[in-house]
This record gives C-alpha cells, sequence and structure tokens, in this order.
C-alpha cells in the first residue's frame, strides 16, 4: 500500500510540474475550444438521440449502448455525475478533455513547443467532424474521455518501458474502442505517425 501512494504521490507531482510548464499552451489550447465551441456551449439544441435518451433514462438506455458494443459509454453512463441532456456541461467536459488530448498528441512528436504546434491545433480542436459529434449530449462526454484514453495510451506505449508499455495501453485502446469504434482508426494513425517519428529522428 505504502509503494501504492508514493507511486500516486509521485505522479500527482509530475502533472502538477507539467501543467506549470504547459500552461500557456494549455491556456492557448482551451481558449481555442472555447472560441470554436462558443455557440454549442451556450446553447442548447435538441437532437433526436436526447429525446430517445430522456424518454428512456435509466438501465434500458444503459443496455443499449452495451447492444451498440459501446460498455464503455454504458460504463461512463454510470461515474458520469450529471445528466448528459443538460447544455454546457457535457461539452465543457468534453472540450478539456480534447484540449489534454492534443497536448498529450504533440507531446509525441516534440517535448517543446513550437509555432508549428499552434498553427496544428486548430486542425485538430475546431475538426468541422467534431463540432457535429459533439452535438450529441447523450455521446459528447465519452468522445473527449475516448481521445484522451487513445492519446494517452500511445503515449504510454512511446516512452514507457517494462510490463506497463504493454498492458495500460492496451486496456486504455479497448476502453477508448467501447466508447466509439471510429477511434480504432484514429489511435492506429497517431500510432504509425510516432512510430515514423522515432525511424527518421
Amino acid at each position: 500500500m505504502d509503494k501504492l501512494d508514493h507511486r500516486l504521490s509521485q505522479t500527482q507531482t509530475e502533472v502538477i510540474s507539467w501543467i506549470k510548464k504547459e500552461r500557456y499552451w494549455l491556456s492557448y489550447l482551451l481558449l481555442l475550444c472555447f472560441i470554436s465551441f462558443a455557440y454549442e456551449l451556450f446553447n442548447f439544441t435538441l437532437t433526436v438521440d436526447e429525446e430517445f435518451y430522456a424518454d428512456r433514462s435509466g438501465a434500458f438506455f444503459n443496455i443499449e449502448w452495451v447492444r451498440q458494443g459501446r460498455w464503455s459509454m454504458y460504463l461512463l453512463s454510470y461515474l458520469y455525475p450529471i445528466n448528459p441532456i443538460v447544455p454546457f456541461a457535457p461539452l465543457f467536459f468534453t472540450l478539456i478533455c480534447s484540449a489534454l488530448s492534443f497536448s498529450i498528441i504533440v507531446r509525441l512528436f516534440s517535448s517543446e513547443r513550437t509555432i508549428k504546434d499552434y498553427f496544428a491545433a486548430p486542425l485538430f480542436i475546431a475538426c468541422p467532424t467534431l463540432y457535429y459529434v459533439y452535438s450529441f449530449n447523450t455521446l459528447s462526454f465519452g468522445i473527449g474521455v475516448g481521445f484522451l484514453a487513445g492519446a494517452l495510451a500511445i503515449y504510454l506505449f512511446t516512452f514507457r518501458r517494462g510490463v506497463r508499455k504493454w498492458i495500460v495501453p492496451a486496456l486504455l485502446i479497448a476502453f477508448s474502442i467501447g466508447i466509439y469504434q471510429a477511434f480504432l482508426p484514429w489511435i492506429f494513425i497517431v500510432f504509425c505517425f510516432s512510430q515514423l517519428r522515432g525511424i527518421f529522428e
């Protein structure tokens, strides 16, 4: 137990140190998220999915996630404390996770931030496809978690050694795909680019 406490304390210290070091970069990403999705953040559009969820909330709808092969969404729907059919909160949570995932992805290619990273950020964060997906509040809070889990999996696989290099990334990838199967090609592409970087460096 002491070993676990020490490891958690060490991880917490590393995360706080990273946030302090990257505070301007993270602030830029969050600002970009809020500017790109300001309309969706501060307005509420009721979609068919939200109507279905509102009508059949509870255990029935959670089982629907499992029938679709989205067992991670089934789990997240129990862990997520806020009803996803509300304005602001699900998308706000998703945007924070998306900003963190992009900051992890750029660390795969460079430990220092350059002007190229600042130009690339809008292409990832303000992608029109994401705008469409984020309009579904019943799913959007999971999409952010999926991006974060996938990015973290590739990062751990690239920079860690030993058993953790394989087991933890595999679990994170499985969790990400369990949210939305479309994460599989995205994770594969990020992985390929990270490996190409290692070859050509």
